[in-house]
């Protein structure tokens, strides 16, 4: 006899909270050259309301109804392997009311945070429990890099991402890298050259074909080994729940 797995709708709650903050700041000239910014941490609310509700609503998730918000914890353990991982990001702000917010949500809603992860690799270690019937709800392309189900919120497209089809996207973003993430990936290697690379290839042979691009780059397999965990987001397998202790990406 089948046992119905549990139901769960896991949200990418950092990029709810800047959105929903975000889009409620103001800007005001109050004369004699002085500008200040300011937001209404009730606006944000309400727009985090009204995302959330869109979200709840759509017919994608349909039968879901549990959910569950994951965030980024303050530390972060890509920053360890690569000092450079999201240096780009360093001096720039939240929205003024960004954390306001988050901390509107976490004391109102089921929330998970885990030391030294990013909310995605908690959206990765909760999605790939087998236990569950899960489906993530992002607007982050590098949720293609996990096998599960992915609503782009923003497209109203709800995907079923294959465990091949997750480490082909692992693969691209090691090769492509990720500019806003501030990891380079391989020299030369943009969008169609990584496609055309990784599609003329059976899957067993990614790898190889992957660290020989990096060496025509006069780089190493340490340094293709460093991009391709910068890119890949943790599974149920890579995370003790107890001991916090973090297993890195291996070919």
């Amino acid at each position: 006899m089948s046992v119905l797995m549990k139901k769960r709708i896991l949200i990418d709650g950092d990029i709810l909270a800047y959105q929903a903050s975000s889009s409620v700041q103001r800007d005001i000239n109050w004369g004699d050259d002085l500008w200040t910014c300011h937001a209404f941490l009730s606006d944000a609310q309400q727009q985090f309301y009204n995302i959330l509700d869109s979200i709840l609503d759509a017919e994608a998730l349909s039968g879901y109804s549990e959910f569950t918000f994951a965030f980024s914890d303050k530390d972060n353990f890509r920053k360890e392997l690569n000092p450079l991982y999201k240096s780009n990001r360093a001096n720039k702000r939240k929205p003024t009311c960004y954390r306001a917010l988050v901390d509107f949500i976490k004391g109102n809603y089921n929330t998970l945070t885990l030391p030294k992860l990013e909310g995605d690799d908690v959206l990765g270690i909760l999605a790939t429990d087998p236990e569950f019937d899960s489906v993530i709800v992002s607007l982050d392309k590098d949720m293609k890099t996990i096998p599960c189900k992915f609503y782009n919120f923003g497209k109203d497209e709800l995907i079923t991402i294959s465990e091949e089809r997750a480490k082909y996207w692992h693969m691209y973003q090691t090769l492509v890298g990720d500019v806003t993430d501030g990891y380079t990936g391989c020299p030369k290697y943009g969008a169609v050259r990584a496609a055309k690379l990784l599609d003329s290839i059976s899957t067993e042979y990614w790898w190889k074909a992957i660290v020989d691009a990096f060496k025509s780059q006069n780089l190493t397999e340490e340094d293709a080994l460093i991009q391709a965990r910068m890119a890949y987001i943790l599974h149920k397998d890579d995370y003790d729940m107890e001991t916090h202790k973090i297993k890195l990406w291996t070919p």
